[in-house]
């Protein structure tokens, strides 16, 4: 069981990250401070490691596409939470703006909190460059607000938490394997010469299909592959049978929308 996090070992947490973010700064340039809004006495889980992990690398795909070089990186697990920096040659206004745009461009941003420093160890805030404060997790107020009246329970807020990690992760394997599904349905296809199957040169014995029906219909089940995918994720512990029911007839409404392209080619 993971140790609950008392007042102290906060205020010891907060004083660590403060000595870490200094001696960073003392290099020169910006920093980004990335840790998670976990509230309640527990810092640490597999799925937070998981969400923690992904703020990770959503905020490298961000400085990916920017010129700042990255003079520093590292990385934090300790019972008082997750925490992450990034010391660049950067201009600390506009990778504050980057970093907002991972904050508001993803569906668990909301449980980041994506600190920028200046150079004199400054945080550059969202009301420093005219842009709108954060909201509530839960009801959409102003995050500050229902922050400083506890509108909201610990134990509400970690169940917004933990719905919203777990949904995330259940759509990005569902984008995933209709991905794959699709990749594969394509490559089958393209696979030249196949004598007697449709391949890029010649249908082979099938004079009704084409290489271009079997994209048309892979462009149009890839849709379905991934509602599938979510079906079989809802009913993994229903048995076989109410299972196959469940998925029986939007397999039969795939089939149609594949009919429907292909001119009534399967």
């Amino acid at each position: 069981m993971e140790k609950e996090v008392t007042a102290a070992d906060m205020m010891a947490g907060r004083e660590r990250r403060a000595a870490r973010q200094r001696e960073l700064l003392a290099q020169g340039g910006s920093l980004i401070s990335f840790t998670l809004n976990i509230p309640g006495p527990l810092k640490l889980s597999p799925l937070w490691e998981r969400g923690f992990n992904e703020g990770c690398r959503l905020i490298e795909a961000r400085l990916a596409q920017e010129t700042w070089p990255v003079k520093q990186r590292s990385s934090y697990a300790e019972h008082t939470g997750y925490e992450a920096f990034w010391l660049l040659d950067a201009p600390a206004p506009a990778l504050k703006r980057a970093m907002v745009a991972v904050e508001d461009g993803c569906s668990i941003g909301r449980l980041f909190d994506i600190d920028v420093l200046d150079g004199t160890g400054g945080p550059v805030s969202r009301s420093d460059l005219e842009l709108p404060p954060r909201t509530c997790l839960i009801c959409g107020q102003p995050a500050h607000v229902c922050g400083r009246s506890r509108a909201h329970s610990v134990d509400q807020l970690l169940a917004r938490i933990n719905g919203q990690l777990q949904y995330y992760f259940l759509q990005r394997q569902a984008d995933r394997a209709a991905a794959l599904s699709c990749r594969a349905m394509l490559t089958e296809v393209s696979v030249t010469p196949k004598p007697g199957l449709v391949d890029r040169h010649d249908p082979g014995s099938h004079r009704d299909m084409d290489f271009y029906t079997f994209i048309d219909s892979a462009a149009t089940l890839t849709p379905w592959f991934r509602r599938f995918f979510l079906l079989g994720a809802e009913l993994a512990r229903h048995e076989a049978g109410p299972a196959f029911d469940r998925l029986r007839f939007p397999g039969m409404l795939a089939e149609a929308d594949m009919f429907a392209v292909t001119h009534g080619v399967n």
